[in-house]
């Protein structure tokens, strides 16, 4: 389980790309504060086309590898080191924002979230 006062860290395979803090929902998505790390210099033309709504998918597909949008391939970490898989982020480097949806069976959208009301 997680709580919105956790820091996460984004990961694309083994490479960490930046600080989560300050989470937030609306069930599916997440959102929080995204401060980059050095490694994700590399990333910067990726994520601003991945968020850019000019582009379509067909040209961010043609222009990227593969990896990089294959979801299996992105994870936050919370500080104990715990892995929660996600969706290709969504990150506004102008913002220093990012948003996702959790993706598979073990992460917290198979749970009641704190901001979802149970009726």
């Amino acid at each position: 389980m997680w709580e919105l006062s956790d820091v996460l860290t984004l990961y694309w395979c083994d490479t960490e790309l930046g600080t989560i803090t300050n989470l937030s929902g609306d069930q599916p998505w997440m959102f929080g504060d995204f401060e980059p790390h050095a490694a994700a210099q590399k990333f910067r033309l990726f994520f601003d086309a991945c968020v850019n709504e000019d582009d379509s998918s067909d040209d961010i597909e043609a222009l990227f590898d593969p990896e990089l949008l294959a979801d299996e391939n992105w994870h936050v970490r919370k500080q104990d080191l715990s892995r929660l898989d996600i969706s290709l982020p969504a990150i506004h480097r102008a913002d220093s924002n990012i948003s996702w949806r959790w993706r598979s069976d073990n992460t917290p959208h198979s749970t009641p979230h704190p901001l979802t009301l149970v009726i």
